[in-house]
């Protein structure tokens, strides 16, 4: 719930509070899971593949390693993820090295069954 709506139009409460309800909920950690595997316009894979360069991008180890294996799962090449690593290493400026090797790492562990 907002507490200070001071700003927001009578006429806008109800939308606002839908949009402040909808975030919460996306932010909910237990939910994740579900929102990169709900059918919606882009694919499962499409949104495993945006989750890791996020996960990337804030340079968060453990995600990164979960989402590899979830891009894997929905059918991304290692090609693919390895692009991504690419672009999040272009754009956000991450230590190329180390998440090189975590990304190789998650994908061997992948593709070993682990």
């Amino acid at each position: 719930m907002i507490v200070n709506y001071d700003n927001v139009p009578d006429d806008s409460k109800e939308k606002v509070e839908a949009i402040y309800n909808e975030i919460i909920r996306m932010l909910d950690a237990e939910n994740n899971e579900k929102i990169l595997s709900k059918k919606s316009v882009l694919s499962a894979k499409l949104k495993n593949l945006i989750a890791l360069g996020s996960a990337l991008a804030s340079q968060q180890s453990q995600n990164v390693v979960f989402c590899v294996k979830e891009s894997m799962k929905t059918g991304a090449t290692q090609k693919e993820i390895m692009e991504i690593l690419r672009v999040a290493i272009l754009m956000a400026e991450i230590p190329a090295e180390a998440y090189t090797e975590i990304v190789k790492d998650a994908v061997k562990a992948f593709e070993a069954g682990k």
